[in-house]
């Protein structure tokens, strides 16, 4: 019978005799006081507080003068297109894992990424490709392989989807 016993202790299906302490509640000794007690309150010598300083004096606003609204606006905002050729992919050869950041803020901003990872170790450039993968999912794009170890990211929004 002893080694069913032990069995059941091994498994933690027996009676565990160091509980025995915690089975019974214990009565507080409560103290009463005659009076109740009162918070503290510190001290405060005037090192602690720093002056507050008056009110600023008010602006005055009166160099100010409102601007008429034409009626036709012409817009002065000229667009400047990004160094390289538009939809000319750009090319990160990745030899660890934290170079993946630069091709991530690449492919957010809208440009192809060509990411090649023929030089780097296997286990390295299959979570660049994972990550690589999770990027273009997330911002709508896709990847392609190009060859071996080599990727191409392609953003969702391009105005000519032939430019590469």
């Amino acid at each position: 019978m002893s080694i069913f016993r032990r069995a059941m202790d091994y498994l933690g299906l027996g009676e565990d005799d160091a509980y025995d302490d915690y089975d019974e509640p214990q009565a507080a000794d409560r103290t009463t006081y005659d009076e109740p007690s009162r918070p503290v309150a510190r001290q405060v010598t005037p090192r602690d507080t720093e002056p507050v300083p008056s009110r600023r004096p008010a602006v005055d606003d009166s160099s100010i003068q409102p601007r008429p609204i034409s009626g036709r606006q012409t817009s002065s905002v000229r667009t400047i297109g990004t160094p390289g050729a538009p939809g000319e992919p750009y090319t990160v050869k990745a030899i660890r894992f934290n170079d993946i950041q630069e091709v991530a803020n690449r492919y957010r901003d809208g440009h192809p990424v060509i990411l090649n990872t023929e030089g780097c170790d296997a286990e390295v450039a299959r979570r660049m490709v994972d990550f690589s993968s999770g990027l273009a999912y997330g911002l709508h794009g896709k990847i392609e392989k190009v060859a071996k170890g080599v990727y191409l990211l392609k953003p969702a929004v391009r105005s000519n989807p032939d430019a590469y």
